[in-house]
Parts: C-alpha cells; sequence; structure tokens
C-alpha cells in the first residue's frame, strides 16, 4: 500500500504538465487579440475616430448660455446738463436713476464660423489620416502580435520535443560511464577513462539543464503574449512542421511594398505633414464668423427687458513678430522629416523582407542536411541494434549511437522551429497571405526499428540500468547520473570488447584446408580467482549439460561457457544463465 502510494505520489510529481490547459495556436491568437498590447492601439484608434468628431463639430454653428449678476457701491445715475435740449430746456442740471445697485443680464449667443483660411477643412483632413493612421498601426501591432505568438508557441512545442530527445540522448553517456566504471574495477580501464566519460555525462546533463530552461522561458514568453497568469500551468498542443517556400523574393518585397501597414501608417503621417502646414498658413487669412444673441435684463430708463443682436465678426492679425511664418517653416520641415523617414522605412522593409528570404533558403539547406543526417544516423543505429542482436557489440555501443541520433533529432526539430518563425516573420514583414507559396510537411520522426523489433531488442538485450532518463520523475531528471567511488564488481556479467579470434596454426584443428569454427559464451572476466570461481559455482546449477570452464588469461580469470557448435545454441545457452550481457565470442576447433 504504501509503495502504490509512493509511485502515485511521484507520478504527480513527475507529471505536472497532466493537469496544465491544452492551448493551440489559434487559441493563443485569439487571447492575444484580447491583451493589452494590442488594447493599448484600439484605444488609440478610438481616441483618433473621437478626434475626427470633433473637427466636424468645428463646421456647425456653436450656442451658448451666458449670465452675469453685479453689484456695484452706487447705483448707476444718467446726468442732463442744463440748457442740453435748448434754452432753458433743462433749466439745470437733471439727475436721473437708471438703475439698481445690482444688475443681471442673461442671454444665448450664436456663432457661425464663414470663412477660416481653409484652417477648419484641413484640420478635418488632418483629423482623418490620423484615423487611418492609427487603424494601420493597429494592423500592423495585430501581425507582430501574431508573428511572435507563432514563433513562442513553435519554440515552446521544439523545447518539449527538444527536452525528450536530449534525455533519451542522456542515456548512453551513462551507461558508457557505468561500464568503465566496471572495467577499472576489474583493472581494464583507467581512471583517465572514467573520469572522460563522467564528464561526457555532464555535458549532457548540462545539455538537458538548458533544454529545460529553454522550454520554461518559451512557455513563459507564451504566457506574457496571452495575458495568462505567471503560474498559469498551459501546454502548447499542435504538430511542427517543416515549411518549403516557393515565393520569389521579388514578388515578396512587392507585396510588402504594397501591402505593410506601417508603410500605409507612414505614408498617412507624410500627408497629415502637408495639412499641418496649411493649417499653419490659414494663419495669413482673416476669421470671418456670423454672430447672433438674444439678451433678457431688467428695465430701467434707458434699457430694455429684451435685446436682439444680428452682426458679423471678423479678425486679422496684422503684426505678430513674425509668429505665423516661423509656424509655417517649422510645419514644412517636419513634413519634410516624415518624406524621408518614409523613404528610409520603404528600404528598411525591402532589406528586412530580402533578409528573411535569405535567412530561410539557409534555414531550408541546414533543415535538408540535418534531416539526411537524421536518418543516416538513424540507419546507423538499425545496423548497430542489429549487430547487437546477434552478440556482436554491446548493449553500450547502442545506447550511445542512440545518444547521438536523439541530439541530432534535437537539432533537426530546433530547425524546424526556426523555419517556421522565419515564415511568420515574412508574413508580419509582407503584411500579405503567403499561403500560395507555401507547402507543410511533417517532420521525421526516429523509429529505426519496427516496433515488434523493437519491443524484442529491448527485451532480450536492454540492462537493467539502462531505463531511459524520459521515464524518470522531474525531480530526478538533474541527477540521472551519479559517479561513485570505484569498487569491485559482483557477479553482474561485465561487458567485453569482441575481437576477431586469431586464425589456427596449421594444421592444427583442420581437416585438409577446412578450418571449422566454435563459440564460446564469456559471462565474466574477474581479476579475484575467488569471485570467479563464486560466479562458476552460481551459474553450474542454470547451465544444464553445457560444460562451464574458468580460465586465466591476459591477468584476468575468466569464466566461459561452451563450445558450441552453432551460434544459436550459444544465445540459447547465455538466456539459460539468465545474465543480460554476455559475449559471445568466436574461436576454431574440431
Amino acid at each position: 500500500m504504501k509503495a502504490n502510494l509512493l509511485a502515485a505520489l511521484c507520478l504527480l510529481c513527475w507529471a505536472p504538465g497532466a493537469l496544465a490547459e491544452p492551448v493551440t495556436l489559434e487559441q493563443c491568437l485569439q487571447r492575444a487579440e484580447k491583451g493589452s498590447v494590442l488594447k493599448f492601439f484600439q484605444l488609440a484608434s478610438e481616441a483618433a475616430v473621437e478626434s475626427l468628431n470633433i473637427s466636424r463639430a468645428s463646421f456647425y454653428p456653436t450656442l451658448k448660455l451666458k449670465a452675469s449678476y453685479s453689484l456695484v457701491d452706487n447705483a448707476e445715475r444718467l446726468i442732463i446738463r442744463g440748457n442740453s435740449f435748448g434754452n432753458g430746456i433743462p433749466a439745470e442740471d437733471v439727475t436721473l436713476r437708471t438703475g439698481d445697485r445690482d444688475t443681471y443680464s442673461v442671454g444665448v449667443h450664436l456663432q457661425q464660423p464663414l470663412f477660416t483660411g481653409g484652417s477648419l477643412t484641413q484640420r478635418r483632413r488632418r483629423a482623418e489620416l490620423q484615423v487611418e493612421a492609427a487603424r494601420s498601426d493597429l494592423t500592423f501591432q495585430r501581425s507582430e502580435t501574431s508573428r511572435q505568438v507563432k514563433k513562442a508557441f513553435n519554440e515552446a512545442l521544439a523545447s518539449r520535443l527538444q527536452l525528450r530527445a536530449r534525455l533519451k540522448a542522456l542515456a548512453g553517456p551513462a551507461e558508457q560511464a557505468r561500464v568503465v566504471r566496471e572495467r577499472l574495477a576489474e583493472g581494464r580501464a583507467r581512471q583517465e577513462d572514467l573520469m572522460l566519460a563522467e564528464m561526457e555525462v555532464y555535458r549532457a546533463q548540462a545539455v538537458v539543464a538548458r533544454e529545460e530552461n529553454q522550454a520554461e522561458l518559451s512557455l513563459a514568453t507564451l504566457r506574457k503574449l496571452i495575458d495568462a497568469a505567471p503560474d498559469e500551468p498551459i501546454e502548447p498542443v499542435g504538430q511542427l512542421l517543416k515549411v518549403r517556400l516557393s515565393a520569389p523574393l521579388g514578388e515578396l518585397q512587392s507585396l510588402g511594398l504594397k501591402k505593410r501597414a506601417d508603410l500605409e501608417s507612414g505614408q498617412t503621417r507624410v500627408q497629415k505633414g502637408s495639412t499641418e502646414v496649411a493649417i499653419a498658413r490659414s494663419g495669413f487669412f482673416p476669421q470671418v464668423s456670423l454672430v447672433g444673441s438674444y439678451l433678457r435684463q431688467p428695465v430701467t430708463a434707458i434699457t430694455l427687458s429684451e435685446v436682439w443682436t444680428v452682426g458679423a465678426q471678423a479678425e486679422w492679425n496684422l503684426f505678430e513678430w513674425g509668429q505665423t511664418s516661423a509656424e509655417v517653416r517649422r510645419a514644412a520641415a517636419a513634413a519634410q522629416q516624415e518624406t524621408m523617414r518614409q523613404n528610409e522605412a520603404r528600404k528598411e522593409v525591402l532589406f528586412e523582407i530580402e533578409q528573411l528570404w535569405r535567412g530561410f533558403k539557409d534555414e531550408e539547406s541546414l533543415m535538408r542536411e540535418a534531416e539526411t543526417r537524421l536518418k543516416t544516423l538513424e540507419y546507423q543505429l538499425a545496423k548497430v541494434q542489429e549487430r547487437h542482436r546477434e552478440g556482436v557489440v554491446k548493449r553500450a555501443d547502442v545506447q550511445l549511437a542512440e545518444a547521438v541520433m536523439w541530439s541530432a533529432y534535437a537539432d533537426y526539430v530546433k530547425n524546424a522551429a526556426a523555419m517556421n518563425s522565419t515564415v511568420a516573420g515574412l508574413e508580419r514583414a509582407t503584411g500579405g497571405d503567403l499561403s500560395p507559396w507555401l507547402e507543410f510537411a511533417p517532420l521525421h520522426v526516429p523509429g529505426a526499428l519496427p516496433p515488434a523489433q523493437q519491443r524484442k531488442s529491448e527485451t532480450q538485450a536492454q540492462p537493467a540500468s539502462a531505463v531511459s532518463a524520459a521515464v524518470r520523475p522531474a525531480a530526478d531528471r538533474a541527477a540521472v547520473y551519479q559517479p561513485a567511488a570505484v569498487a569491485p564488481s559482483s557477479a553482474a556479467v561485465r561487458p567485453a570488447t569482441w575481437s576477431p579470434a586469431k586464425p589456427a596454426a596449421a594444421g592444427a584443428g583442420a581437416v585438409g584446408n577446412e578450418v571449422k569454427q566454435v563459440y564460446q559464451v564469456q559471462v565474466g572476466a574477474y581479476k579475484s580467482r575467488e569471485n570467479a570461481l563464486r560466479v562458476l559455482n552460481s551459474l553450474k546449477a542454470k547451465i544444464g549439460s553445457a560444460p562451464l570452464t574458468m580460465i586465466r588469461q591476459a591477468g584476468l580469470y575468466k569464466v566461459q561457457a561452451g563450445p558450441f557448435r552453432q551460434k544459436e545454441e550459444a544465445v540459447q545457452a547465455a538466456a539459460g544463465l539468465g545474465v543480460k550481457e554476455y559475449l559471445v565470442k568466436v574461436s576454431h576447433g574440431p
């Protein structure tokens, strides 16, 4: 029960991704569309639309309500001097009170622009250009966000595949180090050999750690782009594909000059600069308006309760120390600057597209080379596995070949992610749809042996210590291999290097000119005679009628079974011994 509980806890610790939310590329793009980055540009577009509404309102009359109230220390008076209207009229000065100490007025005022020197028209045109520029900026930022999301998504997919491949590749150096340690204990290897083997293990572990960090960093980048919480578990789901692009460079560059959103935004800014010049020049002309008002006020000796007025109003700046001229020159310089910036932007677009296109062609060549190398190593691995099943090479040699192949697969996947990222960059750089020129194909997945043969081979020859690091708990990944102090080997079978037997002497064991071959199974070689005898006695009960021998050769005590006339008999005898590693040696006999 405790073992089952511990296994369940290890499984939960090992597979945190099981609780992660699967997300596809389309879902990531949809979440990024609602993110804060695009929201910023959407608000800028909405603000530009409101600016256009404001500029349009300037063409219509404005109606204002004005009210006032005043309190003075003395009431207003009207003094009529004597004899003002004739001799004796009035006879003397007359003082008339015209109001109270406090007074008020309420009125409605209307103003309609009639002529502004083109200022209102140009301001409306400037607002329209601002709306177009804001929409182009939003479109370009949307394509840029899409590029970033696709790049991060593809890198996350690739990082996961690369990590799995690196974990599988780690088993080879670890097994090699184990073999070297046993050989060192038997006196057939040097301490330097063990140190070099352990160095390869540490190098492989460092690669695994780097891939783990890269995988987490890719997920963190993807979370940021889709506005996910930093601790939200996500798992990108999709298939990484290899891409082929058939579009010529010239067509892509022409497409970019026509469709690129930031170039459209830059062109509207050039036109906006011209409107700024026209707005500044409107200051040289008078500003004419139609004005009207309706006023209600207290009745006095000289005022009525209601007053209507209608008139025209003109304002013209005759002298202002060259301010308007300076504004015109400033606007013209800014417009010229925008024109130069637009020309440079077009050059940058052409260069960027060419750079991405040529980079993709380089990646395409590297992809072909990586796939060819992967298939070559896969074929070589199949040959090594076949030789291992024949008993010619050791399991460690198989795992080293697997390590080389899985390392090549990791590089192959990395190239595929780079190609997809470059295509996303080209889509953003051109601003157009590249699907007519794109062809997708699945990646090549290593499979050196058919599944049935793989299971048979692993069942027959895989040692217990060769468990792939890919199935270890996450907490143990950084410690797949731990070097230990050199100790004498147990009765476990020692892997040995195969070498062809020397030909027999002339006439020895020969019938005429024919030399017959026999096979022996070597199950161990030991420095201590006691260890060799202990292994020999423990195997006598298992081997049946086949003879077991112990010989001393090259300072070692070797335990062998045989001879056997057929190689199949030798392999069956080794299986009967229950050992996982052995060496079938070819010798010459009668």
